[in-house]
């Protein structure tokens, strides 16, 4: 996610291991686990703290590639809704 601060392009394999860490940060976040609650409670902070950067990202984006800016909006939608479900779960 270094690219998110810079603002740069996002390369397709980049793209491709971003996917691959929220596909496996929302499995942890939506499903049922044996995480110790240490770890589920850092991993929704990382978690939110990505999605902050995320939304930086998306509300800056101007030179970017399309495909980039489209996978800045796709990994931010995913991650909401993983941090949303997660809320409702414990609440």
């Amino acid at each position: 996610w270094a690219e998110l601060d810079k603002g740069a392009d996002i390369s397709p394999m980049r793209r491709n291991l971003q996917r691959e860490h929220l596909k496996r940060v929302t499995a942890a976040l939506t499903r049922p686990s044996n995480l110790p609650a240490d770890a589920l409670s850092l991993m929704r902070y990382n978690a939110q703290a990505l999605q902050r950067q995320l939304g930086a990202a998306v509300a800056k984006a101007g030179q970017q590639s399309v495909e980039t800016r489209a996978h800045l909006a796709d990994s931010l939608g995913m991650l909401t809704e993983a941090l949303r479900a997660t809320m409702q779960r414990t609440g």
